[in-house]
Order: C-alpha cells, then structure tokens, then sequence
C-alpha cells in the first residue's frame, strides 16, 4: 500500500477527491474532473490557518462551479489561471526576498517596477505575445546598455517560470525573443565587460599623485590590482583583518548599501597572501589614517564608505586627469587576474584569490582578455620564430 505523505491533504468534498500539497511555502491543489487532471496553486501560504480556508471555502466554491454552472476550470475562484502580471509578481517577489540578499531583492523589485510593469500593468500573463515582449527589449535598449535590458529581461523570465511551474500559463513570450546582444560593430567601453589595464596605465594610476583631492585613492588602487578583492570587500576590510606579520587578509564580509554583509558567494569567503605591493599600499593608508574607526580606508569625512560608488567616480575623475580611457573602478580587479595569469601564476592560488569556486572559472572569465605588452610579444615571437629555423 503506498504510503501517504504527512504533510499531504485528502478532503472529499461533493465526491470529487483533492490532493492539498505544500510546493515551497504555497499550499497547492490536485484533484480529477470528468477524467481530467487539474493542478493549480493556491497562492495561500502553508499555514494550518490558510489549510482550513481552503477546505472550508475554496473547495466547495470550486465543487459548486464544476458541478452547477458548468464553468471551465481555469475559471474556478481563487485559482483562476488568467493571472495578471501583478498578481504573479507579488508571489514571485513574496519568494524571492527569501532567496537572495536585500540589495538584490530590492534591487531586483525597483527594475520591475519600473521598467516591466509600466509597460504590462493590467494585463493577463496568458494575453502578452511574443512581438509586444520585442517591442518592449527595442524600447529599452534605445535607452539602455544591452547588459541592462537582460536583467529587466531576466526578472520577467522568472515571473513566467514561476507562473508555468504552478500551471497558470502554459507558455513564456520570452522564450520566442532573442535575448539582446552587444553591437559588435563599434567599440565602446561599456560594451566591453572586460578591459584590463596595460603595464604603463597601472605605473600612472598607482604612483600619480596630487591628481586628485582624496590621498588615499593611489593606495585603494594600488591595494585593489595587487589583490583583486571587489570593491565592496575592500571598503568591509578592518585593520583586524590584515596580519602585516604573516602577509595575510581575511576577507569574511562586505559592504552594499551602507549594510554589512556575507561576500558575494561561500568560496568569496577567503583568506589571501599579502603581495609586496599590496602590503606596502596598506602601510602608507595605515600612515595616513590610523586606526580610525578600525576601517582600513576612510573617506574625506574620516568615515567608512558606506557603498564603493564614491570611489568609482573619484577612480574615473583620475582616469580622466592622466588621459586614460574611462573604465569602471572594478576594471582593477581584472586587470589582477589577467596579470597573474600571463604572469604563469598557479591558477589555484588566482582562483582562491579572487574569491572563485574553481579555477575553471577564472580560466573561462579571463584567459581571453589578458593583455600582452608589445616588448613580451615580440620576445615572444622572437622565440617562435628561432624554433622554427632550427
């Protein structure tokens, strides 16, 4: 005899036999009509509250509907499948906030609102076509970089996936679109997710100063490319995290929004060696400020950063001063990776570095960005070319 889940319903209501089932935190229906399956979800959470509300009113309106009035399923109250936009993204975000951390989720919840919705607002997921979502990703991107449009387009997706996984729609318009793609015929910093810096850029940017009003950038710089620790990690850093003694950072948090947080993934949880360069770069921010506040760096206020933006905005002001193409602060992690790799450097000690999993995702990310510098081309070709007249 087949053994019935706990957690699993069985009420017979007007002979019509339900399944009530948890999927997630969602009480969700099953339940056979004139030899047809129907499963739908509540929309209810799975509390024993909500289990009596659906066995003491939601079934005998639906018994009610099929048996008297002759209705279609997908009409039955309070599981209609002609669910609106709004509708299925209140659950989706309901869902979601579990799942990620709050600058993701509000993140995630302000790209909806504003670039989703007002375009959709009031209509059934069941009733958009594949040419409207088109129209919708053309009038983005006349506004927007290609990578942008794909996580507005990416949050849709998702809102469709849970809508199919729960059997309100049968289809996702998004599925028949073309995600947008970068325009490889023109060249443009921001099209180009990564640009690693050259030898000479990384003199300027690292040794330059009085460019600039704020004196601890040349040490931030030159700490971040001879560590290649995220922007946002730096800024967590306290002056307890570094031993000067072992040549060591432990890197157990970071910084979004002015809250302090977990690193981006388990593996960014780390501690990395010290090169000399990154080590003499905090001795000088050390000189600089102390331990104020026990934060390694400081703003102009002698206060924590409370997000890394300010110091992107400073890092391309000194772009701008040295006459260096204009690229994101995060460029310096990069071009740390890249150097390292050309450089022959363990590619375990890279990964582990820069907060990887594995090192077959360094090697996927980078291996095709590094920038070889003309002199170590030519030697290179040099040696190519002996080779071969021997």
């Amino acid at each position: 005899m087949k053994k019935r889940k706990p957690d699993h319903h069985y009420p017979v209501v007007g002979g019509i036999k339900f399944t009530i089932k948890p999927e997630g935190e969602i009480w969700k229906l099953d339940f056979y009509h004139k030899g047809d399956r129907h499963k739908r979800s509540t929309f209810l959470k799975k509390t024993k509250a909500n289990l009596i509300e659906i066995e003491k009113v939601i079934l005998p309106q639906i018994v009610e509907e099929l048996t008297n009035t002759g209705l279609e399923s997908n009409t039955i109250t309070g599981i209609t499948s002609d669910i609106t936009l709004e509708e299925m993204a209140k659950e989706h975000f309901a869902l979601h906030k579990y799942n990620v951390r709050d600058h993701v989720y509000n993140r995630d919840l302000s790209n909806y609102n504003g670039h989703i919705l007002p375009y959709f607002k009031g209509r059934s997921l069941n009733s958009i076509k594949p040419i409207e979502i088109t129209k919708w990703q053309n009038r983005l991107l006349a506004k927007y970089k290609f990578s942008t449009v794909k996580k507005y387009r990416s949050i849709f997706y998702s809102i469709y996936t849970l809508a199919i996984n729960n059997d309100y729609v049968e289809r996702n318009p998004l599925s028949k679109v073309s995600a947008p793609k970068v325009n490889k015929s023109f060249h443009s910093f921001e099209n180009d997710l990564i640009r690693p810096f050259n030898t000479q850029e990384l003199d300027l940017l690292t040794n330059k100063e009085g460019i600039d009003d704020d004196s601890y950038m040349p040490n931030f710089i030159k700490f971040m490319v001879n560590t290649g620790i995220r922007p946002g990690e730096i800024i967590a850093l306290n002056w307890e995290d570094i031993n000067f003694e072992k040549k060591t950072i432990s890197i157990t948090k970071t910084i979004v929004n002015n809250k302090i947080g977990l690193p981006k993934t388990k593996s960014s949880i780390r501690q990395i060696d010290m090169l000399t360069d990154a080590f003499d770069a905090l001795k000088k921010q050390f000189e600089l400020t102390g331990a104020k506040n026990g934060a390694v760096f400081l703003n102009s206020c002698n206060s924590r950063f409370y997000n890394a933006d300010i110091l992107n905005i400073n890092f391309q002001k000194r772009l701008k001063n040295l006459n260096i193409d204009i690229r994101p602060l995060y460029q310096m992690r990069h071009s740390f990776a890249s150097r390292m790799i050309q450089a022959g450097v363990d590619l375990s000690w890279i990964s582990k570095t820069l907060g990887h999993k594995d090192p077959s995702i360094t090697l996927s990310v980078y291996t095709k960005y590094i920038v070889i510098e003309d002199d170590i081309r030519l030697s290179q070709l040099e040696k190519i070319e002996k080779k071969l007249s021997e």
